[in-house]
């Protein structure tokens, strides 16, 4: 509306396809997680998402990843805040303990938060159940503070937020070298069929206890 240069970075935003854009690849960090989970010699697989569209695009391409291999996978889907009150959060705990309910450990599990992986964590616990021998756990996005601490540490996959920032910053600048030889409208209509969107790939699988079998097993 103000007709200044913008880039989008949110993924679920409404004017995603209106807007030139840097993603990262939704569908490759699941890829990387289903190969990640099977390299472990597992063949029970699940996958907790929630009703976001970059998760939803994860899960799809985790299952499908799993089911290509020959092995089946339990999906589930939260609500899009489990944590926005006290009775949404015991609603969402339920709902996660039914689904573990299904589970045949051993078993690869792709969670969509370090939030939620935390939780998964605790209902193993509960249930006896070992974090990485009967349930390996790949979770989240790399937020260290959360994947390092308590025991046992959280395997993740980077996406590079970093490259993200640069690359929106490289976009915009560019936006702005057109703004000032014509006015922001003209590129924007020049545009608008196909706006510029840069689709970057996740760094890897951080590897840490809840993935890693024996280092697990050699410090406990």
């Amino acid at each position: 509306k103000l007709a200044v240069p913008v880039v989008n970075i949110w993924f679920n935003s409404p004017l995603r396809d209106e807007l030139p854009g840097v993603f990262h690849d939704a569908a490759a960090v699941g890829r990387l997680e289903a190969e990640h989970l099977l390299s472990r010699g597992l063949r029970q697989f699940a996958v907790l998402t929630r009703k976001d569209k970059a998760q939803l695009q994860q899960a799809a391409a985790f299952r499908a990843a799993v089911n290509a291999a020959g092995f089946p996978c339990l999906v589930e889907r939260l609500p899009l805040v489990p944590s926005r009150s006290y009775a949404v959060w015991k609603k969402t705990e339920q709902l996660i303990e039914s689904w573990m309910a299904h589970w045949q450990p051993p078993i690869g599990v792709s969670i969509c938060t370090e939030v939620m992986g935390r939780l998964v964590v605790q209902l193993c616990q509960r249930r006896g159940w070992r974090v990485p021998g009967d349930v390996a756990i790949v979770a989240g996005m790399n937020e260290e503070t959360l994947c390092n601490h308590p025991r046992p540490s959280l395997s993740s996959v980077e996406i590079g937020y970093e490259r993200i920032g640069y690359e929106a910053a490289r976009m915009l600048a560019q936006l702005m070298d057109e703004h000032t030889s014509r006015s922001y409208s003209q590129t924007k209509r020049s545009n608008a069929a196909e706006p510029q969107h840069l689709v970057l790939t996740p760094q890897g699988v951080v590897v840490r206890e809840s993935t890693d079998f024996y280092a697990v097993e050699d410090k406990l």
